[in-house]
């Protein structure tokens, strides 16, 4: 049985709230938009400060065409970042994860309580 992938791109622009923007973690896209292009490694420098590094990087990128690599000697659990920190940091009774079944059955999980299923899943896989 063929499938049929043809795309319709349609003209439309659909504008936000203004309260979307003023509430993003990003702000106000053209004047990031300009921080980045006066000084793209200082950007991305202060966004990854944003995240808890086990150890600071040396460099944030070396560019080697077509090779670029990232925030060098830095070292970060990624899985803290994405819990951990959220727990530890006041956020730990706000909403994490909404997950729907499919036969309609939903769980919602706070970021302690994703945090709490994720320690009792490791500690099994552990004493296997």
């Amino acid at each position: 049985m063929a499938e049929n992938f043809d795309v319709k791109l349609d003209n439309k622009t659909y504008i936000p709230d203004p309260s979307y923007q003023a509430n993003s973690a990003l702000g106000d896209y053209k004047k990031a938009y300009a921080e980045f292009l006066s000084d793209p490694d200082g950007f991305w420098a202060g966004k990854a400060r944003e995240l808890d590094w086990i150890k600071p990087w040396d460099k944030v990128k070396e560019w080697d065409w077509p090779n670029a690599r990232w925030f060098r000697g830095g070292k970060l659990n990624i899985s803290a970042n994405c819990l951990d920190r959220h727990v530890k940091n006041g956020r730990r009774n706000k909403l994490a994860l909404i997950w729907k079944g499919e036969r309609g059955k939903e769980e919602i999980y706070t970021y302690r309580q994703l945090y709490r299923a994720v320690m009792r899943f490791a500690n099994a896989l552990k004493k296997l």
